[in-house]
């Protein structure tokens, strides 16, 4: 297949959600707002997929879950394999220069992403030409509520598509590591009860440190040391451009953001430009925001 120089290709992976056509909205999102850009759908064999809008389809051996994810929340269960596989089959079969990695059901709402891929800038790791690009919303802040470092957001990734496939081409996380935290206690005042070492952000972003530097400080998921910290906001400046889903034209249709929806975990706009810019001011209004938002949540259950 012809390789397009300046074009993008959406890799669009996991299983295909067929309730309230979740993943045929994804896909026709795509198509409208970028119709001249290749759409891979990455899923899974025996997948349904009549009817689907895409131009290539990847069918892959389901890898299965690694069984529950959290230890007071049995029945979500750990699918970082799947995503793993889904979404590296997927970068390779894509054709263009700038790759999209999207979950099923993610929802375009403009082109904005593409202004974004284009800005950009190089990266100054040793192996990404380019950062990647990822939400801010879900990229977590262990200053701020929940102690999780080296956390970036999974729900899109996108950059140039050698350095995706460098990102993405993880081994597959093994049982024990899955299953980590039934045999050691969680430090004190836990939230959330993970299972694993890590958390599938984490998994893939370790996995990518131990090629690219040789090594990562991060020990297990609740690993949050003042050096581990320090290390995540150096990793976070050198490797990835974080934007909120309204600069970027997205949302999740499964887990969509309200006024009361919990972002004060995230970076904010402010704390991502404060790593590697020091013209940036003091006072941020949307950090006062996220906490004032949790105050009133508090007073409304009591």
């Amino acid at each position: 297949m012809k390789y397009h120089e300046e074009g993008i290709s959406f890799v669009v992976q996991g299983a295909v959600e067929r309730k309230n056509d979740i993943t045929s909205k994804c896909l026709q999102s795509i198509k409208e707002f970028f119709p001249a850009s290749e759409v891979i759908l990455s899923t899974w064999e025996g997948s349904d997929v009549s009817g689907l809008a895409f131009d290539q389809l990847i069918l892959s051996a389901d890898p299965g879950d690694l069984g529950p994810y959290y230890e007071d929340r049995k029945n979500l269960l750990n699918n970082n394999n799947r995503q793993l596989l889904s979404t590296y089959e997927g970068i390779k079969a894509s054709t263009s220069s700038y790759v999209v990695k999207v979950r099923s059901d993610m929802l375009f709402s403009s082109n904005r992403l593409e202004y974004y891929l284009r800005k950009t800038g190089k990266c100054k790791g040793r192996v990404l030409s380019h950062k990647l690009i990822t939400l801010r919303d879900h990229t977590i802040n262990p200053k701020h509520f929940l102690k999780l470092s080296h956390h970036p957001s999974d729900f899109i990734y996108a950059g140039r598509r050698e350095d995706m496939l460098y990102y993405f081409d993880s081994p597959l996380q093994t049982r024990d590591m899955a299953s980590y935290f039934k045999n050691y206690n969680y430090p004190d005042e836990i939230v959330p009860k993970l299972i694993p070492q890590f958390a599938n952000e984490q998994y893939i972003l370790k996995s990518f440190l131990e090629r690219a530097e040789g090594h990562c400080m991060l020990k297990h998921a609740f690993d949050f040391d003042s050096d581990v910290v320090q290390d995540w906001f150096r990793i976070v400046s050198e490797y990835f451009f974080l934007c909120s889903e309204k600069e970027l034209g997205i949302t999740c249709q499964k887990y969509k953001k309200g006024f009361f929806s919990e972002r004060r975990y995230s970076f904010t706009k402010k704390e991502f430009y404060a790593l590697f810019s020091k013209e940036v001011g003091h006072f941020d209004f949307e950090r006062l925001f996220y906490s004032s938002v949790h105050l009133i949540k508090n007073v409304l259950k009591k």
